[in-house]
C-alpha cells in the first residue's frame, strides 16, 4: 500500500533540500516527479506504489494541445527502514523532457514567411505515460506539435525551425518517428521525409564521446539521459526541373550535458 503522498514545494524543504517523513519499519520505495504541474500532468492509481502512473494530460484527439508543457523530472529509490533509526535517502532526478529542434535550410525569403502553411512537422511517440519506475506504460501513439520560428540567413538561403518538447527518449525506441512535409507554393510539388528519431540521435552521441565515456550497457539510457537539447538540420534542395529533396539528417548536435 502507499504509505504517504506529498505535494512538495521549494519552500517546504529545509536547507539541505530534504523533507521529513515518518515511515514504519520495512522495505519502501520512494517515487518523485518534479515540475508535475496539474495543468499538464496527472498522477493516479496511487493505492500502491506499483500501480502508480503519471501521464501527460494536455492532449486532445491523440495530439498535444500545447507545444511546450515544461520540464518534467523523475526519481525513485528503494530502501529499508529499521524502527528507531533515522535515514537520509537520496533522490537523483532524471530529466524526463527534451528539446528537439528541427531546422530547415535553403529556403527563399517567401518560404520562410509562409512556413506554417507550406511545411508540416510532426513527431509521433508513445512516451507520454509512465509507470512508477519511469518505464513507459503501454498506450496509443501521441502526436507532438511544434513551435515554428524563423531562423538565420546564410549561404544556403533562409532557414526556419520547428521545436518539439517530447518526454523522455529511450535507446530501444524505434517507434518515435519524425516527419517533415514541404509543398512548393510556386509549383505545388511536394516532398516528405519520415524517419525514426532516436537511432539517429544515438549514432551521433556515440560518435561524439570517447569509448571510456560510453556506458558498458548502452541500453541503460545513459547517453540520452545526460543530454537535454538536440538540433537536427536538413537542407532543402530544388533542382532545375523543380524536383524537391532533403539532404537527409545533415547534422545533429546535442546540447550541453545536464551534469
Amino acid at each position: 500500500m502507499l504509505e504517504d503522498k506529498l505535494e512538495v514545494y521549494r519552500t517546504d524543504m529545509d536547507a539541505g533540500h530534504t523533507v521529513s517523513l515518518m515511515l514504519p519499519a520495512g522495505r519502501h520505495t520512494a517515487v518523485a516527479w518534479g515540475n508535475c504541474h496539474t495543468e499538464y500532468y496527472q498522477i493516479y492509481d496511487t493505492e500502491t506504489t506499483a500501480s502508480m502512473q503519471m501521464e501527460m494530460t494536455c492532449i486532445n484527439d491523440y495530439t498535444m494541445t500545447r507545444a511546450n508543457p515544461g520540464s518534467l523530472f523523475h526519481a525513485s529509490n528503494t530502501f529499508e527502514v529499521v524502527q528507531g533509526n533515522e535515514y537520509t535517502v537520496p533522490m537523483s532526478l532524471i530529466k524526463n523532457s527534451n528539446t528537439v529542434k528541427v531546422i530547415i535550410k535553403g529556403l527563399t525569403k517567401e518560404d520562410q514567411e509562409m512556413a506554417e502553411s507550406i511545411f508540416v512537422f510532426r513527431l509521433v511517440s508513445d512516451n507520454w505515460k509512465y509507470n512508477y519506475d519511469n518505464s513507459v506504460s503501454s498506450g496509443y501513439p501521441l502526436t507532438y506539435i511544434p513551435e515554428y520560428n524563423p531562423e538565420y540567413e546564410d549561404e544556403d538561403g533562409f532557414a526556419i525551425s520547428a521545436t518539439f518538447y517530447p518526454l523522455r527518449l529511450f535507446t530501444y525506441d524505434e517507434e518515435s518517428v519524425l516527419t517533415v512535409r514541404y509543398r512548393n507554393p510556386a509549383t505545388d510539388r511536394e516532398a516528405s521525409l519520415e524517419a525514426p528519431l532516436v537511432p539517429y540521435l544515438l549514432k551521433q552521441l556515440e560518435e561524439e564521446v570517447t569509448p571510456v565515456m560510453i556506458p558498458a550497457n548502452i541500453a541503460d539510457n545513459e547517453l540520452l539521459d545526460r543530454h537535454d537539447t538536440y538540433q537536427v538540420i536538413f537542407v532543402l534542395e530544388i533542382n532545375a526541373n523543380g524536383d524537391i529533396g532533403f539532404e537527409e539528417w545533415n547534422r545533429i548536435n546535442q546540447g550541453e550535458e545536464l551534469g
